[in-house]
């Protein structure tokens, strides 16, 4: 009888639980000759039994069929499990590159990157990861605070700082779930921080939505519409770039020249984009 993907996963994960990894990746190439296509479960217990055995190429590959196929979901258990390995691998920056890369995090992922430090002395970096996650966990704990213990009912401006430290921290898919879930209409300044974080972390089409979003608040805000056309330049989105100028042209919306200025003798100077 042709086996299914949970009974292969049932002794994936029996033989990664008894310590024997070996015989669990052996059963992990068999079940890819088997034609039974893994999903996150059976990517956990290979990538558990790579760890025990600092079996790096075959993670590796893992890594690239998770980027491959986008259909197999990357959960936070996971993602957690491939940092695991390349921080045990003695990879520290392709670990720190899997933990920023994924943008839903719980407590056992900081534990994981914290641990990569540690193990590689990197102490310095372990420090610095554990300030920023308790400067973190502080501003997430504030809204509850307000309702829990103050009876305040938090407004759309304590949320947008949330969002703010989310997005300046790369946790850009947990501030945008923030965006959606919140009680109330998320205004402009909630969404310009998201727009910031897509910019600063280089998750540009996130940064399309965030923009879309902001034109939506404020149609007559040049710099919306200059953000949004610059975002779609950098994505190689020329049309849509360009129809976003012509829109702003149609609106009679002008982009302001850009100024720089300069000090000589004591006498500051302005000068607009394009003075000789």
């Amino acid at each position: 009888m042709e086996k299914d993907v949970v009974a292969w996963n049932a002794m994936l994960s029996a033989y990664t639980h008894c310590g024997l990894p070996g015989d669990a990746l052996e059963l992990f190439r068999e079940m890819q000759m088997s034609n039974c296509r893994p999903n996150e479960v059976t990517l956990i217990g290979a990538l558990s039994a790579c760890s025990q055995i600092g079996c790096l190429a075959l993670g590796e590959w893992i890594h690239g069929y998770l980027r491959r196929n986008p259909e197999v979901r990357r959960t936070t258990t996971l993602n957690n499990s491939l940092v695991h390995l390349y921080a045990k691998c003695g990879k520290i920056n392709a670990a720190l590159d899997t933990f920023l890369e994924h943008g839903s995090r719980d407590l056992e992922s900081w534990n994981t990157m914290l641990t990569g430090f540690a193990i590689n002395g990197c102490g310095t970096s372990a420090l610095s990861l554990f300030s920023q996650m308790m400067k973190l966990g502080d501003a997430r704990r504030c809204l509850d605070c307000m309702t829990r213990f103050y009876g305040i009912d938090p407004r759309a401006e304590h949320y947008g700082c949330l969002v703010d430290v989310l997005s300046r921290g790369g946790h850009l898919d947990e501030a945008r779930s923030l965006l959606e879930s919140m009680p109330c209409e998320a205004d402009a300044s909630a969404w310009g921080a998201l727009l910031g974080g897509c910019f600063a972390h280089g998750k540009y089409e996130l940064g399309i939505e965030a923009a879309v979003h902001l034109i939506q608040l404020q149609p007559l805000e040049e710099g919306r519409y200059v953000a949004l056309q610059n975002l779609y330049a950098t994505v190689g989105r020329t049309e849509d770039a360009l129809r976003v100028r012509k829109v702003m042209y149609d609106m009679g919306i002008r982009q302001s020249s850009g100024t720089s200025t300069i000090e000589v003798e004591g006498v500051v100077h302005e000068f607009l984009a394009g003075d000789l």
